[in-house]
C-alpha cells in the first residue's frame, strides 16, 4: 500500500490538499521519512484526501523543512515555494538532511531563503533544478552554523535588492559544480562567503549579476570562496565581480572568466586585510574607472598568476594596489583602453605591487603602464609595457617615498610627450637589464624635482626620429646610469641635464645618427660620466653637429657643470663639433680625464655667444680641424664671453685657433705636465706652456701673451711653406725650447721666423730642422727671431743645426740690430749692422721674406765632424784586409810515414793600428783604432826549377774599427764604426825557396764586406753597408850582402808593391736629409822600400831574423766624403813614411812566430801606428 504521500495546489480548489504520491499536481513542498510539519496539515492511513484546514497563506511560509538528524528530505522533479517575509523554500536544519533532484524553488518574500542548510552540519544536496527568489535582501541558497550545502548543475536566480545567489556565514560550507547563479537587482551578491569558517567551493558555471554595487563572488570576514573555471558577469556601476574583503578572508580563483561593465565597476577586488589569488583567469571591465583588479588597505594581499586582464573607459586600471596593500602578478597579461588609464598603479605608503613575467598594454591620452604614488613600491620584472597615446608614460613614478624597481623588462611607449620612464616628486625609481623604446615625442626616461632619484643599469634605450631626450634629470633631479646602451635617432640629445638637474653615467654608449646632441646641458645641468662613448652624426635645425651642448635660456647666473672620465666621443658629417654653445650668457665648467673628444673635420670646440666657459682636459684629447672657435655668431650683437682651455697630463689638443676678436671677451689656453697642442692660432689671446708642454705650430699663427715654461714651442715644417710665429705683446720664456725649421743653405734661404712685438724675458734654447737645405756657406745669414720690445733674456741654439757638410750656430746680432738672431755656417759669426730693420714679410711671399741682413761677411765653414768618420770607415774598410808576402811565411817540408816529401802550412795574423789624422778643412781631428783577424794556408805548392817554389793559397778575415772625430770649431764630436769580413786568394812565386833569395813575386786578391754606422753627437745614428775588391801586387830581391858570423848573415831586400783598394760604401740620405757618398775609391796605393834583416841560424833548427824596414808610401787619391756635394777628404795621407820593426822566428820545426810594428808619418799630424802578431803551425 502507497505509503507516501505529498501536499499539493489543487487548481480547481485553489488551496492546498494531501495526496498519494501517484497523485498528479503541481509540488508546493514534500517530504520522506519520519515527517513532522509546523504548518499542521493532515495524513491518513488508508491515503485519503483531506483538505488543509488552514488558509494557502499559512500553508505556504516555507516550501518544505527539514528539522534533526533524525530526518531526510528526498526530493525530486518537483516545486517548492514560499511566500512572505524571511520564510524558505527549503529549509533544512539542526544536523537534518535534504535531497533535492530537478526541483524548483520559488520564493517571493522580502528577505527571503529559496533553500537554506544550518545548524549542527545538516547537509542540503541539490541537482539541477533552480532556486528563484524575488524580494529585498533575498537568498537564493545559504549555508550557515557548519550546515553544509551541495548544489549540481543548479540554477539560482534572485530578483531584488541587496539579494544573495549563493551565501555561506557563520562557518557554512557550499560546494557548486557547473552551477548558474544570478542575480537582479542593485546591491546583489551572486556569491558570497562570509564569516570565519565559511566556504564556497566553485567548480564551473557562472555568476552573473546586474544593477548598482553588484559583486559576483565575494568573501567577507574571514570567510573562504574557491572557484575554479568559473564564469563572473557583473553588470552594473560600482560592481565587482569578486572581491576578497576583512582579514583572513581568502579568495582563490583558478581560471574561468570575469567580465564587468559600468563605471566603476573592478573585475577582482581586495580590501581590509582580505587575500585574493587568481590563477589561468580572464578578466575583462568595461566603463569608466573600472579597474581590472584593485587591492586596498593593510594586510590586503592579491596574488595573480597567468592570467589576463583588460579594461576599457577612461581613468581605469589594470592592476591597483593602495592604502598599504599587497599585490603580486606574475605571467599575466593586461591590457587597458581608455585616456588617463594605468596598467598597473600602486598607491599609498606601506602598499607593494610586484609584476613579473608579463605583459601589458595601454591606449589612451595620459595612459601610464606602470605607476606608483604616495610613497608606494612597485616592483616590475621580466615584463613588456607598452603604451599607446599623447603623455601614455610607460613607467611614472611620483611622490616622496615612492619606490619603482623594473628588472629585466621593454618599455615602449608611442604618442607625444610619451616618457619610457618617469619619475618626480622625491621619488625613486630603479631599472635594470631593461630595454626602453620611444617612437613617438617622449622621453627616454626622465626625472624632475628636488629629491626624486632614477636609476638605470644593464639596460637599453631606443629612441626613434620623432622621440624628445633619451634621458633627461630635470630640476634638481638625479639620474645614474650604468652600463647603458642609447641609440638616438632623434632630433633631440642622448644624455641631457638641467636646471639643478644632475645625471651621473657609468659606462654608457651612445649612437646618435640625426640632429640630437649627445650630452645637453641647460640652465644649471650637471653631467658627470665615466666610460662615456659617443658616435654622433647628423645636423640640427641651426646646423650644429655636436656631441655637447651646453646653454642658459632662462638662468643666466648658474652654471653648467660637465665632468667625464676614461671616455670617447667621436662626431662626423656636416659640421661636426665636439662641445658647442650657441645661447647668451652660458656658462660652464667642463671637467676631462682620460677622455678623447674628436670631431672628424670640425670643430672641437665652437663657442658662439656670450659664453663663460671653462674646460680642463686631464690627460684628455681634444681634436677636430679647428680646435677652438670663438664668435662669428649670427645673433645681432652676441658677443663671446671667456673661454679658457686647460690641458694638464699629457692632455693632447688638435685644430688650429680661430678667435673673432670683435665678438670674444677673453680666450686662453694653458697647457701643463706634458701636454701637446697641435695646431695654429689666429686671434689667440694667451697661451701658457708650462712643466714640459708642447704646442706644435702648423701655419702662420698669432697670440697676444705667450709663456712657456720647461717647455717647447714647435714649428712643425709645412712643405708647402714656412712659418712665421707673431706674438702681439710680450713673450715670458723659463727654459723653453723653440724648433723651428730653415732650408739651410745660403743668406736667402727660406726659414720660420718668430716676430716679438712686445718684449722677450727669460732663456729659450732654439733647434732647427733642415728643411730640405743642401747647405752653404752664409755671408749675413738666415733671420729667425726678431723681437720689436726690450729684450730681458736670450735665445740660444740647443742641439746641432746640420746641412749637409756643415754645421750652423745661432748667433746674436751686435749694436743695433742686437734683438735678432741668426742662423751661420761662418765660425766666425756676425759682426756688422743689419741692413733692413723691417717687419718680416710671412713665408710664401717671395723667396722667404725680406731678410735683415746679419753683420759680417762669413769665410770659414763650420764643417761637420761626421765627414770625418764617413772617410775612416772607408780607409779602415780598404786597409783591415791588406797583407803582404811577409804576413804568410814560406812553405813547410815534412816526410811523412810514407817516406814520401810533404808541404803544409796553416797560419793565422793578428793585426791591431791605431790611426790618427785631421781632415781637409783643419778642423776635424779624427783617431782610428783598427783590429783584424786573419786565418789561411796554403792549398797548393809547386816549383819551376827545382829550386824555386810556387804557392797558392786561401785566406778569411774578421775586422772591425772604431773612429772618433771632434771639431775645433764647434766642438762636436762623432763616433764612426766599421765592422765586417772578407774572403780571398794569395800566390806567391820565391826563386830561391830553400835560402829565401833572389827575387819574388807576391799577389792577393780579396773581397770585402762591411757594416757601418755613424753616431753624431745631437743627431741620430746612421747605418748603412760596404763593399768591395782588394788586390796587391809586390816584388822584391833578397840577397845576404855579408856574413857576420858563419851562422849569421846581413841580408838586403829591395821592394815595391801596389794596393788597389776597391771597396765602397753605399750612398746613403741622412735623416737630416744631407746625402752622403764617399769619393776616393779605387786608390792605387804604392809602397817602395828597402828591408834589412839578420839571419841566424840556432842549434836544434831553430832560427832568428830581426828586421827593419823603410818605405815611401803615396796614394793616388785621398779617401774622403762627399756630403750634398761639397768633399772634405783625408789630409796627409797622399805621401807618407813608413818605418817597420820586426822579428821572425822558428821555434822548432812545426811552429813559426813572427811580429812587428809599423809606423807611418806625414803632414798634417797625420799617424799610423800598427802592430801584427803571427804564427804558423806545421804539421
Amino acid at each position: 500500500m502507497n505509503k507516501n504521500y505529498r501536499v499539493i495546489w489543487n487548481y480547481a480548489q485553489q488551496c492546498y490538499v494531501v495526496a498519494s504520491e501517484l497523485a498528479r499536481g503541481k509540488v508546493k513542498s514534500s517530504r520522506s521519512g519520519k515527517t513532522a510539519n509546523k504548518a499542521s496539515f493532515i495524513s491518513g492511513a488508508l491515503g485519503s484526501a483531506l483538505l488543509l484546514a488552514a488558509s494557502p497563506a499559512a500553508l505556504a511560509a516555507n516550501g518544505a523543512t527539514a528539522t534533526g538528524p533524525e530526518e531526510t528530505l528526498n526530493l525530486s522533479n518537483q516545486t517548492l515555494q514560499a511566500t512572505g517575509k524571511d520564510h524558505h523554500g527549503l529549509l533544512v536544519e539542526n544536523g537534518a538532511k535534504a535531497s533535492a533532484t530537478d526541483v524548483t524553488v520559488l520564493t517571493d518574500g522580502t528577505d527571503g531563503y529559496g533553500v537554506f542548510s544550518t545548524l549542527a552540519s545538516s547537509v542540503t544536496e541539490m541537482t539541477r533544478g533552480s532556486v528563484q527568489t524575488t524580494g529585498t535582501g533575498g537568498y537564493g541558497v545559504v549555508a550557515s552554523l557548519t550546515g553544509t550545502l551541495k548544489l549540481d548543475s543548479t540554477r539560482v536566480e534572485t530578483t531584488g535588492k541587496t539579494a544573495y545567489g549563493a551565501y555561506a556565514s557563520s562557518a557554512g560550507i557550499i560546494n557548486s559544480l557547473n552551477a548558474d547563479y544570478v542575480t537582479n537587482g542593485d546591491g546583489a551578491y551572486g556569491v558570497y562567503s562570509r564569516g570565519t569558517g565559511s566556504l564556497i567551493d566553485l567548480t564551473g558555471g557562472s555568476v552573473t549579476t546586474s544593477g548598482t554595487k553588484t559583486y559576483g563572488l565575494v568573501a567577507g570576514s574571514g570567510g573562504k570562496l574557491i572557484a575554479s573555471d568559473v564564469t563572473v558577469i557583473t553588470q552594473g556601476n560600482d560592481s565587482s565581480g569578486v572581491f576578497s574583503n576583512l582579514t583572513s578572508t581568502e579568495v582563490t580563483l583558478e581560471g574561468g572568466t570575469v567580465t564587468t561593465s559600468g563605471t566603476k565597476a573592478y573585475g577582482l577586488a581586495a580590501a581590509s586585510g582580505g587575500k585574493l589569488s587568481a590563477s589561468g583567469v580572464q578578466v575583462s571591465t568595461s566603463g569608466n574607472q573600472s579597474n581590472g583588479v584593485t587591492a586596498n588597505n593593510a594586510g590586503t594581499e592579491v596574488k595573480l598568476d597567468n592570467s589576463t586582464f583588460e579594461t576599457i573607459g577612461a581613468s581605469a586600471f589594470g592592476l591597483y594596489a593602495g592604502s598599504a596593500s599587497t599585490l603580486n602578478a606574475s605571467n599575466v597579461q593586461v591590457s587597458t583602453r581608455g585616456d588617463q588609464s594605468y596598467g598597473v598603479y600602486a598607491d599609498s605608503a606601506g602598499t607593494e605591487l610586484t609584476l613579473a613575467d608579463s605583459m601589458m598594454t595601454t591606449s589612451g591620452y595620459n595612459a601610464y603602464g606602470a605607476y606608483a604614488a604616495s610613497g608606494a613600491k612597485l616592483n616590475v620584472s621580466g615584463t613588456k609595457l607598452s603604451t599607446t597615446g599623447d603623455y601614455a608614460n610607460g613607467v611614472y613614478v611620483t611622490d616622496e617615498g615612492s619606490l619603482l624597481q623594473i628588472e629585466g623588462s621593454t618599455i615602449a611607449t608611442s604618442g607625444y610627450g610619451a616618457n619610457g620612464l618617469k619619475a618626480d616628486g622625491k621619488s625613486t625609481l630603479n631599472a635594470s637589464n631593461t630595454v626602453i623604446e620611444l617612437t613617438g615625442n617622449g622621453m627616454g626616461i626622465y626625472a624632475t624635482g628636488e629629491g626624486t632619484v632614477l636609476n638605470l643599469s644593464d639596460s637599453q634605450i631606443v629612441m626613434g626620429q620623432n622621440a624628445g631626450n633619451a634621458v633627461y634629470a630635470a630640476s634638481d633631479s638625479t639620474i645614474s646610469l650604468k652600463n647603458v646602451g642609447i641609440f638616438n635617432d632623434a632630433r633631440n640629445s642622448a644624455l641631457a641635464a638641467g636646471f639643478g638637474g644632475t645625471l651621473r653615467s657609468d659606462n654608457v654608449s651612445v649612437d646618435a645618427r640625426s640632429s640630437g646632441y649627445g650630452i645637453e646641458l641647460q640652465d644649471g645641468g650637471t653631467f658627470n660620466g665615466n666610460k662615456i662613448t659617443i658616435e654622433k652624426s647628423g645636423t640640427d635645425a641651426e646646423g650644429f653637429n655636436a656631441a655637447i651642448n651646453v646653454l642658459n635660456l632662462y638662468s643666466p647666473d648658474i652654471r653648467n657643470t660637465l665632468s667625464l672620465s676614461d671616455s670617447d666621443m667621436n662626431v662626423s658629417g656636416e659640421n661636426a663639433t665636439g662641445i658647442v654653445s650657441k645661447r647668451q650668457a652660458t656658462l660652464a665648467d667642463i671637467k676631462l680625464a682620460n677622455t678623447a673628444i674628436t670631431a672628424t673635420d670640425g670643430t672641437a670646440v665652437n663657442v658662439l655667444t656670450g659664453t663663460d666657459m671653462n674646460i680642463d682636459a686631464d690627460n684628455s684629447l681634444l681634436s677636430g680641424s679647428t680646435l677652438l672657435k670663438t664668435g662669428y655668431s649670427t645673433t645681432e650683437g652676441a658677443t663671446a664671453g671667456s673661454v679658457v682651455l686647460n690641458g694638464s697630463n699629457h692632455s693632447l689638443f688638435i685644430g688650429d685657433v680661430d678667435i673673432d676678436r670683435s665678438q670674444t671677451h677673453d680666450s686662453q689656453i694653458n697647457l701643463s705636465g706634458s701636454s701637446v697642442w697641435t695646431g695654429a692660432s689666429s686671434g689667440l689671446q694667451t697661451l701658457t706652456l708650462s712643466d714640459n708642454s708642447q704646442w706644435n705650430i702648423m701655419d702662420n699663427s698669432s697670440v697676444d701673451a705667450l709663456t712657456a715654461n720647461n717647455s717647447v714651442i714647435n714649428v712643425a715644417h709645412n712643405t708647402a711653406n714656412f712659418t712665421v710665429l707673431t706674438v702681439n705683446g710680450n713673450y715670458t720664456a723659463d727654459n723653453a725650447t723653440l724648433v723651428m725649421n730653415a732650408a739651410l743653405g745660403g743668406d736667402t734661404s727660406a726659414t720660420d721666423r718668430l716676430h716679438v712685438l712686445g718684449d722677450v724675458s727669460g732663456n729659450t734654447e732654439v733647434a732647427v730642422n733642415n728643411a730640405g737645405g743642401s747647405g752653404a756657406q752664409t755671408i749675413q745669414g738666415l733671420q729667425l727671431i726678431q723681437v720689436d720690445g726690450a729684450v730681458n733674456g736670450d735665445f740660444r741654439k740647443k742641439g746641432r743645426i746640420v746641412a749637409g757638410a756643415y754645421d750652423y750656430d745661432l748667433v746674436k746680432g751686435s749694436g743695433a740690430d742686437s734683438h735678432n738672431w741668426y742662423l751661420v755656417s761662418d765660425k766666425n759669426g756676425s759682426e756688422t749692422d743689419p741692413v733692413n730693420t723691417d717687419p718680416l714679410t710671412p713665408p710664401g711671399e717671395g723667396t722667404g721674406g725680406d731678410i735683415i741682413a746679419p753683420p759680417a761677411e762669413l769665410h770659414n765653414m763650420i764643417v761637420r765632424p761626421e765627414a770625418a768618420n764617413y772617410s775612416a770607415n772607408l780607409a779602415a774598410a780598404n786597409t783591415l784586409f791588406a797583407t803582404s808576402m811577409d804576413d804568410r811565411p814560406g812553405v813547410t817540408q815534412y816526410t811523412d810515414a810514407n817516406g814520401q816529401q810533404q808541404h803544409t802550412r796553416l797560419w793565422l795574423r793578428n793585426s791591431g793600428g791605431h790611426n790618427h789624422q785631421k781632415d781637409s778643412s783643419g778642423q776635424l781631428k779624427t783617431d782610428t783604432n783598427r783590429y783584424a783577424l786573419q786565418l789561411g794556408g796554403d792549398l797548393a805548392t809547386g816549383t819551376l826549377t827545382g829550386s824555386d817554389s810556387l804557392r797558392l793559397g786561401a785566406m778569411a778575415g774578421y775586422g772591425n774599427a772604431q773612429s772618433k772625430s771632434r771639431s775645433a770649431v764647434s766642438g762636436y764630436q762623432s763616433r764612426g764604426q766599421v765592422h765586417g769580413y772578407n774572403l780571398g786568394i794569395y800566390g806567391t812565386w820565391q826563386q830561391n825557396a830553400a835560402a829565401r833569395s833572389g827575387a819574388f813575386i807576391d799577389s792577393t786578391l780579396s773581397y770585402s764586406w762591411f757594416d757601418n754606422s755613424i753616431k753624431g753627437e745631437d743627431i741620430g745614428e746612421e747605418s748603412y753597408r760596404s763593399k768591395g775588391i782588394l788586390a796587391s801586387l809586390a816584388g822584391g830581391y833578397s840577397a845576404e850582402v855579408a856574413k857576420i858570423t858563419e851562422s849569421t848573415g846581413f841580408w838586403l831586400r829591395p821592394q815595391a808593391m801596389l794596393n788597389w783598394q776597391g771597396v765602397k760604401g753605399d750612398d746613403l740620405t741622412e735623416s737630416n736629409g744631407t746625402r752622403v757618398r764617399g769619393t776616393g775609391e779605387n786608390n792605387l796605393q804604392s809602397h817602395v822600400g828597402v828591408r834589412a834583416s839578420l839571419r841566424s841560424a840556432l842549434d836544434q833548427g831553430r832560427s832568428v831574423e830581426p828586421y827593419v824596414e823603410a818605405s815611401w808610401v803615396h796614394n793616388t787619391r785621398a779617401l774622403g766624403t762627399s756630403m750634398n756635394g761639397v768633399t772634405i777628404h783625408q789630409a796627409g795621407t797622399r805621401n807618407a813614411g813608413e818605418l817597420k820593426l820586426g822579428v821572425d822566428a822558428t821555434l822548432n820545426a812545426n811552429v813559426n812566430l813572427w811580429g812587428g810594428v809599423a809606423q807611418q808619418l806625414s803632414s798634417h799630424s797625420y799617424s799610423d801606428t800598427s802592430a801584427i802578431a803571427g804564427v804558423k803551425v806545421s804539421f
